[in-house]
């Protein structure tokens, strides 16, 4: 009240800028490298995973420079992961794409071929300096292959042979493809178009299928519906048929119509049951005594079946 506290005294952090406010919470303007509501939270801390090295921009924004095999933002990703098969060691190049170094017995973009492969299950002979191959062919030859370019090629492919790996290279015609030019370009590109057309459809007729069950489901429920039972009074004239199978019941019966359906000088005795029991059940279980005790007495039904068809019923579960 005295006006005697400072609000910014040591409350921004690391450099940084205070104002005050008149509900006494001061905000802080935090210098490049810092962030939080006192300036007290380093931008760069925790940010850049696999040691990778942080710096802040000028927008106070952290950016990651990443180690060798990994990539993302946050260095998150190892770039070089299960990429080098058979042993073969992943690296970076200056321009950031992958590389295998291969052991001795294999070559390829990913270290995927065996250098034996090429002498036909003849005996291999690898040098393990140079990695050159030397290989026994069946036949009895000495060479760096056994492969020749003697019908190795198909359908018209032109064979020559290459000079490192001693391998029969084919360059095929313009309507075949493969490694010995095997299969047609448009064997390839009809199984490629009947994928994109397959695919389609079935899920098209996928859609289909539950869309029937839908509307069948929601049928056989509205149909459950039309077959239910109505309660019938005693004595009045207003009575209703709710089973759909008889047609001479359907629409608003008049009076004469109810007439030839009820007798007017219907009339039960009071002095007779009026429920129905199953003798042998109530022989059994009950006993003959008791299914007659169990009737309502003679007084109950005569107050019941003495209200007229103009009295008011009410409640039935009352």
């Amino acid at each position: 009240d005295k006006c005697q506290y400072d609000q910014c005294a040591s409350y921004c952090q690391n450099g940084g800028t205070c104002a005050a406010s008149l509900s006494g919470m001061p905000t802080c303007r935090c210098p490049n490298g810092f962030t939080g509501s006192q300036c007290n939270k380093p931008v760069c801390m925790d940010y850049c995973l696999n040691n990778g090295s942080c710096t802040v921009n000028q927008g106070n924004q952290p950016n990651c420079r990443c180690p060798d095999r990994y990539v993302g933002d946050k260095c998150q990703f190892r770039l070089c992961s299960n990429y080098c098969e058979n042993n073969g060691v992943c690296h970076l190049t200056a321009s950031g794409t992958q590389q295998c170094r291969c052991t001795t017995n294999y070559y390829g973009d990913r270290c995927q071929h065996d250098k034996c492969d090429r002498c036909l299950k003849g005996k291999c002979s690898i040098n393990k300096q140079t990695g050159n191959v030397t290989c026994i062919c069946p036949d009895g030859k000495m060479a760096p292959s056994c492969l020749t370019c003697n019908n190795y090629c198909m359908n018209g492919g032109t064979c020559t042979m290459n000079a490192e790996t001693s391998m029969p290279v084919c360059q095929c015609i313009l309507e075949m493809t493969g490694e010995r030019c095997e299969e047609s370009v448009s064997s390839v590109q009809q199984s490629n178009r009947t994928v994109s057309i397959v695919i389609p459809i079935l899920l098209l007729l996928l859609l289909m299928l539950v869309a029937g069950a839908v509307v069948w489901y929601k049928k056989r429920i509205k149909g459950a519906k039309g077959f239910q039972h109505q309660r019938m009074t005693n004595g009045a004239m207003n009575v209703e048929i709710g089973n759909p199978t008889y047609k001479m019941y359907e629409g608003d019966p008049d009076a004469d119509d109810v007439g030839e359906l009820l007798d007017a000088d219907f009339a039960l005795d009071p002095d007779k049951p009026t429920n129905f029991t199953n003798p042998v059940y109530a022989t059994l279980y009950m006993g003959a005594h008791n299914s007659r005790n169990s009737l309502a007495s003679t007084d109950e039904k005569r107050e019941l079946l003495s209200r007229g068809a103009d009295d008011d019923l009410g409640n039935p579960l009352a």
